[in-house]
């Protein structure tokens, strides 16, 4: 049929492309180049990067068919996975296509098969592509340090060294119907609490996001080897994590992608001494993981001895900016308080409590002192708990003891971190 026939009644007009011009001295008719790909390394194939090119359209042309799949689970943003998709590596003289990318990626398989090693992560590639990454790759950035056990192995704290010389805690708490993961934002912490170990050495950095999502890669990989998932994380590690905002939403965001390990939001607690800016602007993030403020204490004039931030966010302006948060996410605040022997459990600090918190969007978590060398604190005896709590609970307020774990894992934050570092200065005994 040509350009002047009909078709159901209509003339169609067939367009056709510009002519491409020729280079001169090109003959008519001659050959055009085939593309070439580039080399190759031991064990690949020719034609297998085209492959990979038309496997990957395929799987994007799915994509709103699996998303539609998803009904009933919650839609995590996809920052992670669009990042993915823009890489490209180069290494060992091979071309690892964008769209294959994700299978070899650590963080892509949440199950009991995470790759501890590449050999056992990356079945698929080719033995010459293989031993190339490994040579040249690091699956993690972080090198354990130490590792300490406690409660009979329910928890475990791993002491991470991070590029550059830092490190950082994580700690591991294994219950009958979950396992947490208590997760660092900084090597150091800028606030200096008196009684926390980690303010008693000097600031080191912020945690890149990719160094907050390894530790929790290394959990996963630990709870997979025993049956278990990692099923809630606490920012209550190393640091002030609203001092480290984007690292720490750009990991919140990672961690609960359902592509990537697919921990709800509402599973994860980031923690802040107080930064009220950026507690505003967490409410923004449409994100609904759990706020916990960390209080201590009521009155302005024992927080600020506590907290040294009180002094530029007061209480009052706290507590009202946390409220703002309940109440644009619906989620209830959890302000946190360190029981210490003789300065914040007595019967004045409980009804300042109630008063402070009765009728709002909130809920109380009492922890018990770690004991800390160096400090002027020490921890309540059980009675002392037990007799606090009813008094908090007496001001008609929502009331829980988090359970002492790992006392004898150096497991307050900053403790095994300190311990190492002291064994570390110490001088070296000369015969």
């Amino acid at each position: 049929m040509g350009p002047g026939d009909r078709c159901d009644g209509e003339a169609r007009r067939i367009p056709h492309p510009p002519a491409r011009p020729r280079s001169p001295g090109a003959r008519r008719g001659a050959a055009r180049p085939r593309h070439r790909e580039g080399p190759h390394a031991p064990g690949v194939r020719p034609g297998a990067w085209r492959r990979a090119d038309g496997r990957g359209r395929d799987d994007a042309a799915r994509a709103p068919e699996e998303a539609g799949r998803r009904r009933g689970r919650e839609a995590a943003p996809r920052e992670g996975r669009r990042g993915l998709r823009k890489v490209r590596l180069h290494v060992t003289g091979v071309r690892l296509q964008a769209a294959r990318c994700l299978t070899y990626c650590p963080w892509s398989d949440r199950t009991a098969s995470y790759p501890v090693h590449l050999r056992q992560g990356a079945r698929n590639l080719a033995d010459g592509v293989r031993s190339g990454l490994e040579a040249d790759f690091r699956i993690s950035s972080l090198r354990p340090l130490a590792v300490s056990q406690a409660d009979r192995s329910l928890t475990t704290k791993t002491l991470y060294e991070l590029d550059g010389g830092h490190s950082v805690e994580a700690v591991v708490m294994r219950y009958a119907d979950r396992s947490t993961l208590c997760i660092s934002s900084q090597a150091g912490c800028p606030i200096g609490c008196p009684f926390c170990a980690t303010g008693k050495f000097p600031f080191g950095r912020n945690l890149k996001a990719h160094e907050i999502v390894e530790q929790a890669l290394d959990a996963v990989r630990m709870l997979a080897a025993e049956g278990r998932r990692l099923s809630h994380v606490v920012f209550m590690g190393m640091g002030e994590p609203m001092a480290n905002y984007q690292s720490v939403i750009e990991s919140v965001r990672r961690m609960s992608d359902a592509d990537l390990l697919g921990i709800s939001p509402r599973r994860i607690v980031v923690s802040t001494s107080g930064l009220i800016p950026r507690i505003a602007q967490l409410g923004e993030e449409k994100l609904p993981v759990t706020l916990a403020i960390s209080l201590h204490a009521a009155r302005d004039e024992l927080r600020d001895v506590l907290v040294p931030i009180n002094r530029k966010y007061p209480v009052a302006e706290l507590v009202a900016s946390s409220q703002a948060y309940a109440g644009k996410t619906g989620r209830r605040v959890s302000y946190e308080w360190v029981l210490l022997a003789g300065v914040n459990d007595t019967e004045r600090d409980a009804k300042e409590l109630g008063t402070l918190l009765r009728g709002k969007l909130a809920h109380v978590n009492l922890i018990p002192f770690n004991p800390v060398d160096g400090t002027p604190y020490r921890a309540p005896e059980r009675a002392a708990v037990r007799r606090f709590r009813e008094m908090v609970e007496a001001q008609s307020l929502n009331v829980t003891v988090r359970d002492t774990r790992g006392r004898d894992a150096d497991a307050a934050c900053g403790q095994l971190h300190e311990r190492v570092m002291r064994e570390r200065a110490a001088p070296v005994p000369t015969s």
